[in-house]
């Protein structure tokens, strides 16, 4: 069944796109969620509309990203973890860098929009890349920095030694 897409559907098409799905998917969920409509001879006009509609919003959403990348590029974001010397106990992730980013920088970064190669594991300065939006990119500074209640925990805590036991 051919069907007109309404809203942009994940691993099936964009906003005015024809697609063709099975007629249970069609009827149970694209029809009835007004994700799609049922493509007739008099919805062309709708493809029309959809399309504009869907070019003017994509030129607003990278016109948004571009000037969220103008205030973000080169931004500083600095993250406290654990770690031991130079070593991080766990590793920082998209997620952890994303919120980060979210507080100091007072504007929204989504997961997805860090991109890391790996995993971060030291202490250190690293230079990591946002993509906002499609062909719109800005890297900001982010800082891991060694959490001073672990060092000075292991500093304090007592050694066991064979003659200072309680057995």
């Amino acid at each position: 069944m051919k069907v007109i897409l309404r809203k942009n559907v994940d691993k099936l098409g964009e906003m005015g796109d024809v697609v063709t799905v099975t007629e249970g998917y069609a009827r149970n969920y694209l029809i009835p969620y007004k994700f799609a409509f049922e493509s007739t001879a008099d919805a062309e006009r709708q493809i029309e509309t959809l399309t504009r509609r869907r070019k003017e919003l994509e030129a607003r959403r990278i016109e948004d990203a571009k000037l969220v990348a103008a205030e973000i590029a080169g931004g500083a974001v600095s993250l406290t973890a654990k770690a031991d010397g130079k070593k991080l106990y766990g590793a920082i992730h998209e997620k952890e860098i994303a919120d980060a980013a979210t507080q100091q920088l007072r504007r929204e970064i989504a997961p997805k929009m860090v991109v890391l190669s790996e995993a971060i594991k030291e202490v250190g300065e690293y230079r990591v890349k946002l993509v906002l939006d499609k062909n719109v990119e800005a890297e900001i500074n982010v800082t891991i920095v060694a959490d001073a209640t672990v060092a000075t925990d292991a500093a304090a805590a007592p050694v066991a030694t064979p003659d200072n036991t309680d057995a």
